[in-house]
């Protein structure tokens, strides 16, 4: 059986046919493939304004690769200012741009952020699919129950930075933010209706505490009082 995805009508994502001939890719050519299929056409130079428009693919695809560059540095990744430190995420995506843009440090901060939220919501979205899953199950329905997965979440909206979440969700800084992000994130992450059975088993700590050690002896002393009063 063959199975078609699309997202969801974006107006600026890549076309249906492209983003379905990704699921038969790995990761690293799925988004060689996004930026060759980015609908919004460069014109080769890197003076050109974007500032007052929408983020592109091939735009979100170098930010976010700056930033992990910057973020994964052992020298400069720890430990510096905010300021300075996406001062020079700003500096690496420029440097290594090949198309029209002029964004702001400012900018660029406001976007990842955007960026860092959305997937990790997604990420938590995909993982819970594959857990629930058994294995040999095929990667394009793992996408598509946690497109759908997040659209419930997220009161309808789809998930559109497919493109950002191929690139960053094997990276440790990635992984380290979704961490400390777990515990605010899991009770969005749970759709309605669908984790009842879940639900209802319930974390080891919501089930019936053993008896203490306490209660034990109290038990083992009343046992005893009854054997010697029946003779």
């Amino acid at each position: 059986m063959v199975l078609t995805f699309s997202l969801m009508q974006d107006p600026r994502a890549s076309t249906s046919q492209s983003f379905t001939n990704m699921m038969t890719l790995d990761n690293d050519a799925a988004v060689e493939l996004l930026m060759a299929s980015d609908p919004t056409p460069s014109s080769g130079g890197k003076g050109v304004s974007r500032r007052g428009s929408g983020y592109i693919q091939c735009e979100d695809i170098q930010l976010c690769t700056s930033w992990m560059n910057i973020s994964n540095d052992p020298i400069v990744g720890n430990e510096q200012p905010s300021k300075t430190y996406w001062n020079r995420i700003a500096d690496d995506f420029h440097q290594n741009r090949d198309f029209d843009s002029n964004r702001s440090a400012n900018s660029l901060e406001h976007r990842m952020g955007i960026i860092l939220k959305d997937c990790m919501l997604f990420q938590a979205c995909y993982e819970q699919i594959e857990r629930r899953n058994p294995s040999g199950v095929p990667y394009q329905e793992h996408m598509i129950e946690a497109q759908a997965r997040y659209a419930r979440a997220s009161s309808g909206k789809s998930f559109q930075l497919v493109h950002c979440w191929l690139k960053v969700r094997h990276c440790e800084k990635f992984a380290s933010l979704r961490q400390n992000k777990m515990p605010s994130r899991k009770q969005d992450v749970a759709p309605e209706g669908e984790e009842q059975q879940e639900a209802s088993q319930g974390p080891p700590s919501k089930k019936a505490r053993p008896p203490g050690r306490k209660q034990s002896k109290d038990k083992l002393k009343k046992m005893k009082e009854m054997t010697s009063t029946r003779i």
